[in-house]
């Protein structure tokens, strides 16, 4: 055979092989289009022979039609052992517009060589916000891809809060769930650590309390915000554990659920020790939680977990209990300061007067041990809780706060700076003085929102604001010329203010 017959030979054979892939091709998509169920298509495929086939299947996962793309994910999970081209594949579709489509390509993810290396696709279907994929998900954690579940433990750390509740619906369904995200509590990145605790806590009471202990070591975490979040898992484990003491603990007084006791009568009664009484004071009945609390008062200082239950019980639906719980929190424990800190100035903003003047009592009793704690309250985003701030460092005073409020007005934060401003300004003509520097360098940034709050300060001190004649004409300014509303406005009540 000369080589030019050679050469159109290898032509043909190459246009025969191409057309007969073509229509291998066409046909798995057929075969794929008409399987109705998974037992259908195994069948539909040992009888065409592609039983162990994976290469055929990936330009199936493309297929416009959706029936294609799902039974294409059920031929690779029937193959099983994917490896790293599958794999690959399949992390795309689990992007798919189809949930159903998604659903199949996360059970196939199950069916990898080496399931460790497919927490991203699994942690994907958790975060699905249809249910059907978000289970198909747990389920391939509880079965064959079990190995991966620490890695997508892991991976939540890169997870938004809102998406966290739709990754607990898979959770719930994975028996140990609770038990990796207790060993993920001690991750050394803060928010691995955050999403953990919050997703214990959304599982619900009974993971809360088989990790109750990895909880209770973040209650001084290096993280504010994981602190909080403990301190808050902390307050509901003992409302869990509370009331199932009820109907055990026998009432240290006759008269203990329906009088009021009085001193000498609180002061035994507080011998049944501080474990007794606090499980009266989770009690349903009312008179009891009121005695308790007159109780737990009379004992003294508070231990840890006493001074944690009175910041929960400072919430109570009764004012007379929550005024009770503000009197026992004269003496809180030291390790539990923070926590009293915190509990002590929301709860001036309670509409019961009985309960504000406990609350302003026992702040007046902690002032010098509240101030190391109340930096982080400086940043209040909510305007009832920076004016509760305020109100509390106008009755602590300048000669316990001057450390922190010096501090506060040099802080990163606009609005740490406003709330200093802010009490500065309540605190009067000799705390402004003696932060004079500090208050006029706020006004040199045009951008930062404090200067109105420094304005209204500074205002407290008119004469000395109109014997600066530099300063008076910034102000001047600032009314007329500045880009801020609030500061212009401001600016205007601070010259009033001055008589200027």
């Amino acid at each position: 055979m000369t080589e030019a017959k050679r050469g159109d030979a290898v032509s043909k054979s190459a246009a025969v092989s191409a057309a007969g892939q073509a229509h291998a091709a066409a046909s798995l998509i057929d075969l794929l289009a008409e399987a109705t169920d998974e037992a259908s298509l195994a069948k539909a495929l040992q009888a065409a022979g592609l039983t162990g086939v994976t290469a055929p299947l990936l330009p199936a996962l493309a297929c416009a039609r959706s029936r294609v793309r799902e039974n294409a994910c059920h031929a690779l999970r029937l193959r099983g052992k994917l490896g790293d081209v599958e794999l690959a594949s399949l992390s795309v579709v689990v992007r798919d517009e189809d949930p159903t489509v998604r659903a199949a390509a996360v059970r196939a993810a199950a069916a990898v060589e080496r399931p460790e290396s497919v927490g991203a696709i699994l942690l994907r279907g958790l975060c699905d916000r249809d249910e059907t994929v978000s289970l198909a998900s747990a389920a391939a954690l509880v079965g064959g891809a079990a190995a991966a579940l620490p890695g997508v433990i892991i991976g939540l750390g890169s997870v938004a809060e809102p998406t966290l509740l739709h990754v607990v619906v898979g959770l719930r369904r994975i028996p140990a769930a609770p038990s990796t995200l207790a060993t993920t509590l001690g991750h050394g990145d803060e928010r691995v650590r955050l999403r953990a605790l919050q997703a214990i806590c959304a599982i619900g009471d009974s993971a809360l309390m088989q990790t109750e202990a990895a909880v209770r070591a973040l209650l001084h975490d290096d993280s504010r915000e994981v602190a909080a979040c403990a301190r808050r898992a902390t307050a509901r484990l003992l409302r869990i554990g509370g009331p199932q003491l009820r109907d055990e603990v026998p009432l240290p007084a006759a008269d203990f659920e329906g009088g009021v006791l009085d001193a000498k009568a609180a002061e035994r009664a507080s011998k049944a020790g501080p474990s007794t009484l606090r499980g009266l004071a989770n009690d349903g009945r009312l008179g009891v939680r009121r005695n308790a609390w007159r109780a737990i008062a009379a004992a003294g200082r508070l231990d840890h977990e006493s001074t944690l239950l009175a910041t929960v019980a400072l919430k109570d639906a009764d004012a007379d209990v929550r005024a009770l719980a503000a009197v026992a929190l004269e003496q809180p424990a030291a390790s539990a300061m923070a926590e009293t800190t915190s509990a002590l100035v929301l709860a001036r903003r309670d509409g019961n007067q009985g309960v504000k003047v406990a609350v302003q009592r026992a702040i007046d009793r902690n002032a010098d041990a509240m101030v190391a704690h109340l930096e982080p309250l400086l940043d209040a985003r909510v305007d009832t809780i920076a004016d509760a701030v305020v109100d509390t460092l106008a009755q602590i005073g300048f000669a316990k706060g001057s450390a922190l409020l010096r501090a506060g007005l040099a802080l990163p934060g606009p609005i740490q700076r406003t709330v200093s401003a802010r009490a500065l300004a309540r605190l009067g003509a000799e705390a402004v003085q003696k932060c004079w520097k500090e208050l006029v360098a706020l006004l040199g940034d045009a951008y930062d929102p404090a200067r109105a709050a420094a304005l209204l300060a500074i205002s407290v001190q008119g004469a000395k604001a109109r014997a600066d004649a530099a300063l008076m004409e910034r102000i001047r300014g600032m009314c007329s010329d500045d880009g801020s509303r609030l500061v212009r406005a401001a600016a205007d009540r601070a010259l009033r203010q001055i008589g200027a």
